[in-house]
């Protein structure tokens, strides 16, 4: 019997480390959002896109050697948004328009 609550306490501190963790990524998440949306009003009307509002904005571009297996040539881009990561534009041929 003493084993088995030993057992279950040993679990229980597991699992309450493990939501520690979720919380704690959670509230970092929540951080980066607030951050980013911030930086979203700030540029809600603007005349002219500037390289310091892309610097503001975009953390990193990855760009991936062209593939032309298909006749085609394609080649994938990845944009890193700052406090977002990797931004995935919608498909425009699986938009809803």
């Amino acid at each position: 019997m003493l084993a088995e609550y030993d057992g279950e306490q040993g679990t229980l501190r597991q699992e309450i480390t493990d939501l520690q963790v979720q919380i704690d990524d959670y509230a970092a998440d929540s951080v980066k959002a607030d951050r980013f949306m911030d930086l979203v009003h700030r540029y809600t009307a603007f005349e002219e896109l500037t390289v310091p509002m892309l610097n503001e904005f975009i953390e990193k571009v990855v760009i991936h050697e062209g593939d032309r297996s298909t006749g085609k040539r394609i080649q994938k881009v990845d944009v890193y948004l700052n406090f977002i990561g990797n931004f995935n534009a919608p498909d425009p041929e699986k938009s809803i328009y």
